[in-house]
């Protein structure tokens, strides 16, 4: 029996923490990671993934220019992205409360698997 897919919730989870560690690589901050912002993105995905996702080249730009050890975790996250873009390629507008559940599971799935190679990058 072939493997479930993850859900569009689970994905963009997985998305957001994806740009998020792209932005924090990129410039040392880690505003995606707060909680107003995560709050934000569980009320309307769609709205407010689409401006980190419009700044991920600029991510990877800054990355690089911080140095080799930025720009290789930069290039792999940017290259992440669109392994995390929803199968049809919509974001969803809203998300149920279920859905809010298995966003927030990809977001720290995503999160964990990063942080041993990428952690002390962030800063």
């Amino acid at each position: 029996m072939p493997d479930a897919q993850p859900s569009t919730a689970y994905r963009c989870g997985q998305l957001y923490a994806t740009l998020h560690v792209l932005c924090s690589v990129g410039t040392g901050d880690r505003k995606l990671d707060r909680q107003e912002s995560r709050d934000k993105v569980l009320k309307r995905p769609e709205d407010n993934l689409k401006p980190p996702l419009r700044e991920a080249a600029q991510y990877l730009i800054k990355a690089r220019r911080r140095g080799a050890d930025h720009g290789k975790a930069a290039d792999e996250l940017f290259r992440a992205i669109a392994d995390f873009i929803p199968v049809n390629g919509k974001l969803p507008t809203s998300l149920g409360e279920g859905e809010k559940g298995e966003f927030t599971k990809g977001f720290h799935q995503q999160m964990a698997e990063y942080a041993p190679t990428h952690g002390r990058l962030m800063t």
